[in-house]
């Protein structure tokens, strides 16, 4: 099963089939801001709506065009490149009047305005999502609702969707050789997830010392992989001294996948009973994101039924906060099975780590039918996937074509 795959919740419901993604608009995303900018400050907050891009490469660009470092701009969520998403940045070091006058392709400054601090991962109440389902058969909108209501009562399964491991489907993979400073195992993973005989003869060339002339075997596109091999040649063949000195955001970002994969494993070994709490619980407090220790899980688990907390699964790190009793035993087996025993964890340059909810709220939830089209809009909390949502729905897993 791939890492973002997942039984369905509402199995013995039927779904609406269909086609989503036929065009940038038919899938927008909105973020809900966790605070408002107060108007005065060092940060510039830009709002804008952008298509067809990544959020990482929206922020390249736009430092590029403003001519402050990467790191110079915040974001508070990253929204997928095919959709159209309205998201908030943070700049320092910029002008308004430059900041108001960008011309980037695929992005809009909607509004300018200022504030005292850096925009973080995390700063945003949530998301809001407004979808549109195509070529549906009559009588989807009874169908989709049967489902969004159950949903609504027991809360959406919390997966990681298909898009955060990678284009490719293999960020999760790179991240476990990241973890490992495993650099030629770095360079198999990233190009044996390409299309098969280009990926091949590459790896082989890589093998043979030749990173320029894996290169040149690449299919047109494949940036990512071009810009890789560019610096493995640069660095004589040294795969491991490139993948020390590969791009930090980069290695960050496969890590987090694998995280990611750790913890849809989780989810998926409780799937039957989500929204059940075991012994030795780290409830998940869905008010203000709090995380507590279930010492009778009979009594609280009247509150799990109101949707008040949930069970949690582990983003694994240096400094996770770990169960006890059946819960510490489950998520202990699980990570064994994914390659991941407490003592490497503890090893490795982690991240300190977290908890998150296997299941999250679906709010202000409505559908409208329009001919063959289905348009479905809700609010989920941050770092949720609408696709959690739309495959349930639909009854389809992501990334079956």
């Amino acid at each position: 099963m791939r890492p973002w795959e997942a039984p369905f919740a509402t199995a013995r419901l039927p779904g609406t089939g269909g086609r989503i993604r036929e065009s940038l608009e038919d899938f927008a995303v909105e973020e809900i801001p966790l605070y408002e900018p107060v108007g005065a400050g060092e940060h510039l907050y830009l709002r804008i709506e952008k298509k067809g891009l990544a959020t990482l490469e929206a922020v390249a660009r736009i430092a590029r065009a403003l001519g402050v470092p990467r790191q110079a701009v915040g974001y508070a969520g990253l929204k997928d490149a095919a959709a159209t998403a309205i998201q908030t940045l943070s700049i320092q070091g910029a002008s308004e009047a430059a900041a108001e006058g960008l011309d980037i392709p695929g992005v809009r400054v909607l509004a300018v305005t200022r504030h005292r601090n850096k925009l973080r991962k995390g700063h945003l109440r949530g998301n809001r999502f407004c979808i549109a389902i195509r070529g549906v058969p009559a009588g989807s909108e009874a169908r989709a609702r049967a489902v969004v209501d159950a949903l609504a009562r027991r809360g959406v399964p919390n997966l990681f969707g298909r898009q955060r491991f990678g284009a490719s489907g293999n960020s999760h993979l790179l991240g476990r050789a990241v973890l490992g400073q495993d650099g030629a195992a770095f360079f198999e993973a990233l190009l044996l997830c390409l299309p098969q005989e280009a990926g091949a003869a590459s790896l082989e060339r890589v093998r043979a010392g030749d990173p320029a002339g894996a290169r040149d075997l690449l299919p047109q596109g494949f940036t990512l992989e071009r810009r890789a091999l560019d610096f493995l040649s640069r660095n004589g063949g040294d795969h491991a001294r490139t993948l020390r000195r590969f791009d930090r955001a980069l290695k960050d970002l496969y890590v987090s996948a694998l995280q990611a994969e750790a913890f849809n494993a989780v989810l998926r070994e409780r799937f039957e009973r989500y929204d059940l709490l075991l012994p030795g619980e780290l409830a998940w407090l869905h008010r203000n994101g709090a995380v507590f220790l279930v010492e009778d899980p009979a009594m609280e688990q009247e509150r799990a039924e109101r949707l008040e907390i949930s069970p949690s699964g582990p983003l694994f790190g240096q400094k996770t906060a770990r169960p006890a009793a059946a819960a510490a035993a489950l998520e202990d087996a699980v990570l064994a099975r994914c390659g991941l025993s407490g003592e490497e964890i503890g090893k490795a340059a982690l991240p300190p780590g977290a908890r998150r909810p296997l299941r999250v709220p679906l709010l202000e939830c409505a559908l409208a039918a329009s001919g063959d089209a289905l348009s479905l809009s809700f609010s989920l909390p941050p770092g949720a996937y609408a696709t959690s949502v739309l495959r349930e729905v639909m009854k389809e897993s992501e990334g079956e074509d």
